[in-house]
């Protein structure tokens, strides 16, 4: 499995990395000669669209009016001065729900810039808010022998998702050194601070989002959870025999939500260039938001195997692809059923 894993997951990520990191790289240089400029961008909207239609919805606490407030407490950031993963103590943001446009937020106490928000949560979602999901995933699959025979394609996506994690958890820090080299991260970059980033978002817990659905009239992605999550969890009821040892909600978490959460980053940050990597305190984590985004978040190149519930061959992905598609299909198409990127 492990052989396969390198073989047929591994080599494509690697290569899928190297080839737009490249790419990243000429581009921040065609631009700093002026040939070419970043993508227009309105850093209120960006800020509120990452509040809005990522998983950053996730903490949002109240409304009142038009105004949406987001809390993020005892949030790890990585500092641009020393290089050394800290705790900010509450970053708040507060979005016009009607405009979709951030109209304030303050970090330990002191107003940013939607500009520095954006960056922040760009961030902070790729690392200790994400890998929330990569964890909880691990208890949606079953990767025995046993299963092989009852449900060949869960055994090949657990097989898939175990290794992505194994990847990701063990050999991702291992590149920052090397990205310090070719010029994408400072050198104050460690991978002690990723590490100590990534583990406290492992150890911290799920952050409490009851009022969740008092966003379902301002955001299409809270929409589209809200609504097919029980219908999953049902039809996953139906076919629980096939899917042996394995948590429904864990399983909606690392296939769908993480899918999506991948997804709608990139949609959010339509260019990489947007994130201010030049800034004082925030720069760090904006480089590493332009490494992840052209080198991790999109789909991997070349895979030979079916990772979609669109189009796939067992009844439960393909059921429920159909009624998730009716609901919004730009979501259900892309719909992973196992981690894989």
């Amino acid at each position: 499995q492990l052989l396969w894993g390198y073989c047929f997951i591994g080599l494509n990520a690697e290569f899928l990395m190297r080839r737009n990191t490249f790419f990243l790289k000429c581009r921040v240089w065609l631009n700093k000669i002026g040939l070419v400029k970043p993508m227009p961008v309105d850093y209120d909207a960006f800020a509120a669209k990452m509040c809005l239609e990522t998983s950053m919805a996730c903490y949002y606490k109240s409304r009142s009016g038009n105004i949406a407030g987001f809390f993020f407490p005892d949030l790890p950031y990585v500092d641009g001065i020393d290089g050394k993963k800290k705790v900010c103590e509450l970053l708040t943001i507060h979005v016009d729900v009607t405009t979709r446009k951030m109209v304030k937020a303050t970090f330990e106490g002191d107003e940013i810039s939607s500009r520095n928000v954006a960056g922040i949560l760009f961030f902070y979602n790729l690392s200790a808010n994400h890998v929330k999901i990569h964890s909880m995933a691990n208890w949606g699959l079953n990767s025995e022998e046993s299963v092989k025979k009852v449900n060949p394609f869960l055994y090949r996506s657990s097989i898939v998702t175990g290794m992505y994690n194994h990847f990701g958890f063990t050999g991702f820090a291992g590149y920052i050194p090397k990205w310090i080299k070719q010029g994408f991260l400072g050198e104050k970059w460690t991978e002690d601070a990723w590490i100590e980033t990534v583990t406290q978002g492992v150890e911290d817990n799920i952050f409490a989002h009851p009022n969740i659905e008092e966003l379902v009239p301002y955001s299409s992605l809270v929409k589209f959870i809200v609504k097919t999550r029980p219908i999953f969890l049902n039809d996953f009821a139906k076919y629980r025999e096939q899917f042996p040892g394995v948590h429904g909600e864990a399983f909606f978490i690392g296939t769908v939500l993480h899918s999506l959460d991948h997804t709608c980053q990139d949609w959010a940050c339509e260019d990489p260039l947007w994130l201010d990597v030049d800034d004082e305190r925030f720069g760090l984590m904006a480089q590493m938001g332009c490494v992840v985004k052209v080198g991790f978040i999109k789909d991997l190149p070349g895979l030979y195997f079916h990772k979609r519930f669109k189009g796939a061959n067992h009844p439960f992905y393909s059921g429920f692809y159909a009624k998730a598609a009716r609901i919004d299909k730009k979501y259900a198409d892309v719909m992973d059923t196992c981690i894989v990127k």
